[in-house]
């Protein structure tokens, strides 16, 4: 039996977003578990990200548009009839550009913050990181991104507290984010699914 339209997209979506930046990261924090630089982070999520966002968003127009035209009922909704067709097309595109300003938000307004408040509990590379994250994460799932890493820095902290030799020490932030997206990504957008927010 042939999938839909719908279901190609989702299915390729997944893969793109739900299992190629989760495996990505995760390399990453291998490498940072090994004291290996991981600076190159930002150039290849953001050439992936562009890359993907650009494929799923032609892809699913290409595909969207091969539907509607087979369709008695839907090839009206097609230029030149009508503009319908781009609207649901520029819908796709939007998810992505919500996410990027938000993340960009995110970036100077927690800058903001650390300058203000003169912190030194925060590096520029974890703030970098952190809403690089969201972006990859998507608007839709921004509450159950860092709902996990509050609750990962949480029971670290407990539990590095627990020992005397960890006492004092900064906790480092990088390595919740990378568990934190991956997190997201794989298992906790469904927690968003299921509220209705993704």
């Amino acid at each position: 039996m042939g999938m839909d339209i719908n279901s190609i997209f989702s299915l390729a979506n997944y893969a793109l977003f739900h299992l190629y930046f989760p495996v990505l990261w995760l390399v990453y924090f291998y490498k940072r578990l090994h004291k290996e630089n991981i600076n190159s982070i930002f150039k290849v999520s953001w050439i992936s990200y562009i890359a993907i966002v650009i494929i799923t968003v032609s892809g699913g127009a290409w595909l969207l548009y091969q539907g509607w035209a087979g369709s008695a009922v839907f090839s009206y909704l097609l230029p030149p009839q009508s503009n319908y067709f781009y609207l649901v097309v520029f819908r796709t595109l939007l998810f992505h550009l919500i996410s990027i300003a938000l993340g960009i938000i995110l970036y100077y307004l927690i800058k903001l913050i650390v300058k203000l408040a003169k912190a030194g509990f925060i590096e520029l590379f974890e703030i970098k990181l952190l809403a690089l994250g969201a972006i990859l994460a998507g608007w839709s799932n921004l509450i159950v991104y860092f709902a996990a890493i509050s609750a990962m820095m949480l029971g670290a902290s407990v539990f590095i507290n627990l020992f005397k030799s960890g006492r004092g020490q900064r906790v480092q932030l990088a390595p919740y984010v990378l568990l934190a997206l991956i997190f997201t990504l794989l298992i906790g957008y469904k927690f968003s699914a299921y509220f209705g927010l993704y």
